[in-house]
């Protein structure tokens, strides 16, 4: 097996990277938790937002309320992000089910 040096120790093979990244797996946690943590001081500046505006970008106070709510290791903006994407991918479907003139099954 061939030995190599990661950050000035030296390692032997797969075992040692599997080790290593046991390692830095707590620290990247921990890291994502403060950082989602921080990220939820942002959803402030949209909570000061009325609900027109809201709307506007497709939400509602209730969802800014769940993405505060969320557990520390999910990104509350991503989370926001994927629910109006989805929710304008629903209302698109929507739209072209109720076009005139389109074959319906």
């Amino acid at each position: 097996m061939q030995k190599s040096t990661l950050h000035g120790q030296t390692t032997t093979g797969i075992g040692s990277l599997a080790t290593e990244a046991a390692r830095v797996r707590p620290v990247a946690s921990v890291l994502a938790r403060i950082t989602n943590y921080t990220r939820r001081n942002k959803l402030q500046a949209l909570d000061e937002l009325d609900d027109f505006m809201l709307a506007d970008i497709g939400l509602t106070r209730n969802d800014i309320d769940w993405a505060r709510e969320l557990p520390l290791n999910r990104n509350p903006l991503a989370a926001l992000d994927d629910l109006t994407k989805h929710r304008a991918s629903q209302r698109r479907q929507a739209a072209r089910r109720d076009l005139p003139g389109t074959f319906r099954a």
